[in-house]
Order: structure tokens, then sequence, then C-alpha cells
């Protein structure tokens, strides 16, 4: 259902197959009904969180938009940071990843010059 107290957001998604016509055109009706829909966001919640991560007392009243704002916008931020962090994390991953490959690599080459040189030793052996 689309209201109450929270950011709504509706995609539309239609295809552009002959077969689907008739549930495309639905869809995009439905969609510009849902367009006219207005929601008015108030925060749940008393306690509220910084962009450091402490809690504070929620300074936000149901009729201050201000206070609604820099709260979403310090969540906006917070996101970001969060996201770079996890951008990191996945390219430090990545390259684990290659590092471990390489060796897994190295260790393989150095097991078969270690089996191919016992089966010369056993040859040498045998010729004595």
């Amino acid at each position: 259902s689309l209201g109450g107290r929270c950011k709504t957001c509706v995609i539309a998604t239609v295809s552009p197959s002959i077969m689907s016509v008739d549930e495309s055109l639905s869809t995009l009706q439905y969609a510009q009904a849902a367009v006219g829909i207005k929601n008015m966001v108030q925060a749940n919640s008393m306690v509220k969180v910084n962009v450091d991560g402490v809690q504070r007392p929620s300074t936000a009243n149901p009729g201050s938009n201000g206070a609604c704002a820099q709260d979403w916008a310090e969540l906006e931020i917070k996101m970001k940071y969060l996201e770079a962090q996890a951008e990191e994390a996945a390219a430090a991953l990545a390259r684990k990843h290659s590092e471990v490959q390489s060796l897994n690599e190295r260790a393989e080459v150095a097991e078969a010059k270690i089996v191919t040189e016992g089966k010369r030793a056993d040859e040498a052996e045998k010729a004595l």
C-alpha cells in the first residue's frame, strides 16, 4: 500500500513486447495515479542517530520539516560514507583474492617440480 509514514518510490517496469501491451498500459496507469499520492513523513522514533553513531533525543516534531530534512541529510551522508567503505572493502577483497590465486598457482608449479624431481631421483637411483 502507498501512504503512511515513510518515503515511497514507485518504479513502473514495462515490456516492449506486443504480447504485454495490456499489462504495460495497466502499469503505467497505476504509476500515473500513484504520482498524485502525497505522504506526510514523520519520525517514528524518539531517538535519532548522528552521523558519528551517537544517539541523541529527537528534536524533530511532526510539524517541523527543517529538523526532518536535516536528519534525512545526515542519514544520506552516513549512507554515502558506508557505501564508500563497502567499495574499499570490496576492492581489498578482490586484491586478496588475486593474491591467493597467484599463491595457489605458484604452489601447484612447485608441487609439479617436486614430483618431477622425485621421479628423476628415483630413476637415477634405479640406474645406480
